[in-house]
């Protein structure tokens, strides 16, 4: 799946879901913090949007993230292709962007599983807070994570678990790329 395809089947999802639940463009970029240029430039395909800004979206329209990217499914076994997989830029930091891949082919799951491939010295930016909870393991590298006032930092096989009602951040601080696997449940479960 290419970038402007997937670009295009966020933007129609994020314009879907605001109709849907009879906001304005107004009306959501007041409740997001961006204007109603910028909201429509990203609606209409023309603008980016990353993960940690669709989770925004996904808590404002009740939906989990995977929803955006991915058609409707009946059955109940998905196979997802390595190749059909979405990726995304989840944040940019100054150390390059944080890609994340989407692993399942379906927006009716109970978990949002995906991989994260973090660039070497790169990190999540500023803590993110919002509802649901969080497994995550190394595959690849080293991590260092804050969870609340907790600091753990985890190497290949090293798993951790939390709430992500607690401020989380994480930070690659090698000179090598890592590789998380991390499983979220959305927001309405």
């Amino acid at each position: 799946m290419d970038d402007s395809t997937i670009r295009l089947r966020v933007a129609a999802k994020l314009q879907e879901q605001r109709k849907k639940k009879g906001y304005t463009l107004a009306d959501v970029g007041s409740q997001l913090g961006i204007s109603p240029s910028q909201l429509s430039r990203i609606e209409n395909g023309n603008q980016d949007v990353s993960v940690v800004e669709m989770m925004r979206f996904a808590h404002l329209y009740d939906m989990n993230v995977v929803e955006f990217f991915l058609e409707a499914e009946d059955d109940e076994v998905v196979v997802t292709r390595r190749h059909d997989r979405p990726r995304v830029v989840r944040n940019v930091s100054p150390h390059g962007p944080v890609i994340q891949e989407l692993l399942t082919h379906v927006g009716t799951v109970a978990m949002e599983p995906s991989l994260l491939l973090i660039p070497p010295l790169a990190d999540s930016g500023e803590p993110l807070v919002h509802s649901g909870e969080e497994f995550i393991t190394v595959l690849d590298g080293s991590v260092r994570f804050w969870v609340g006032t907790r600091m753990e930092d985890l190497d290949y096989g090293d798993t951790i678990y939390y709430p992500c009602t607690i401020p989380h951040q994480w930070a690659n601080l090698a000179n090598r790329p890592a590789v998380l696997l991390a499983v979220s449940t959305p927001p309405s479960y």
